[in-house]
């Protein structure tokens, strides 16, 4: 029950097709009875399904150079050399990976033969070096306004992404990232790094949006300790540990080295926040009661909390060295606390002088900062 298809290294001459997917390659083996496919030589795959969870299409197009194997019975994808993968998602973003080798898990065919081809991707590992890293990002397009108002209104979809401007972009560097597709989940057990990009126009509803969270009535209703929409602009997370993302609620947790330096838009200084541990958050993608995303994910990063000789550095400004730093970019203001009585050290770096307190509360906007008590300093939910 071995076929073996050969001819020349063109998808649109030397493919196999089964139900949603399409397998093209110089040559490809098959084998009937487990079920499995090898491609040897460079080769393509595509596989269109149906989102289970909002009942949208979904494609799935990947390539590599050297060689692929795929077992639908143990439910295992390997693809080695050169490996890239492209997804477009129901909110207009698109997914990317690239890396020197992809193994994919699905669920496992049961005894009877039965799968279900929309709901089987559990996990996606994708491998490259220090040197050359693997990658994953998510990019979403600017909508071509212009175009709009064209007599020619299509004009702007038909632009190629190399053309259109980029509003919004994740991409995380890392000889290994893990995605668990079941929670949405990105993990990197290596050193890596994490760039955000928002861009967006500035939303007059953007107040109306986002949960609440605890936090003191004067911090303005668009605070991130409160729930709100986030600070645009850029945030660089680099670390030497590893690195845990929760997509689904825009939370990452940075372990050892951990580094953030976020550029708010119109802030002519970046801000830098060092620290053994720092959890992370950025505006999430809001979903309706029907499943249907409501509102895209983000790049705009709401809150950060360093832990262990958290520093947080204004460039040309000031620095605070402190156990536990609170960076809230939105409303410009950091809280910063030394625990089991110890204090905080805050350096001017213009002056070179140096205070101790125990507690501040520092106005970035209005480079104020003011002596608190400990016990008034107010964390994220």
């Amino acid at each position: 029950e071995t076929a073996v298809i050969s001819g020349p290294a063109d998808p649109a001459l030397t493919w196999v097709r089964r139900d949603g997917t399409r397998i093209s390659g110089p040559d490809i083996r098959l084998n009937g009875k487990s079920r499995a496919v090898d491609v040897f030589g460079s080769g393509t795959f595509a596989h269109e399904s149906i989102d289970a969870e909002t009942g949208a299409p979904r494609r799935i197009d990947a390539a590599w150079t050297d060689r692929m194997a795929f077992d639908d019975v143990a439910g295992t994808v390997l693809c080695v050399g050169g490996v890239s993968a492209r997804s477009p998602n129901a909110d207009g973003s698109i997914d990317t990976v690239t890396g020197d080798r992809l193994e994919i898990t699905l669920t496992p065919l049961d005894e009877t033969g039965d799968e279900d081809d929309n709901d089987r991707l559990r996990f996606a590992d994708v491998f490259g070096s220090e040197a050359d890293p693997a990658r994953v990002e998510s990019t979403r397009y600017a909508q071509a306004e212009a175009a709009r108002d064209d007599e020619d209104a299509d004009a702007g979809e038909n632009q190629s992404d190399s053309e259109r401007p980029i509003e919004s972009l994740y991409r995380l560097d890392a000889p290994r990232i893990r995605f668990a597709a079941i929670d949405d989940r990105l993990n990197v057990p290596t050193a890596g790094r994490l760039f955000v990009l928002d861009r967006r126009p500035p939303d007059q509803d953007d107040s109306k949006d986002g949960d609440t969270q605890t936090g003191d009535a004067d911090q303005g209703a668009n605070s991130p300790l409160k729930g709100g929409d986030g600070s645009r602009g850029s945030t660089l997370i680099t670390w030497t540990g590893s690195m845990d993302y929760d997509r689904a609620v825009g939370r990452a947790v940075i372990r050892e080295d951990a580094r953030i330096i976020n550029q708010p838009l119109g802030e002519p200084n970046p801000s830098e926040v060092i620290a053994n541990t720092i959890t992370a958050a950025f505006a999430s993608a809001v979903r309706d009661a029907g499943g249907e995303t409501a509102k895209a994910a983000s790049g705009d990063l709401r809150w950060a909390i360093a832990e262990g000789d958290a520093l947080l550095r204004i460039e040309n400004d000031r620095e605070i060295l402190a156990d536990r730093l609170i960076y809230d970019p939105e409303s410009l203001r950091v809280q910063a606390l030394g625990e089991n009585g110890r204090s905080i050290e805050i350096t001017d770096l213009a002056r070179g002088t140096k205070s101790r307190p125990r507690a501040v509360i520092w106005d970035l906007a209005a480079d104020r900062i003011t002596a608190t008590n400990p016990g008034s300093i107010v964390a994220p939910e």
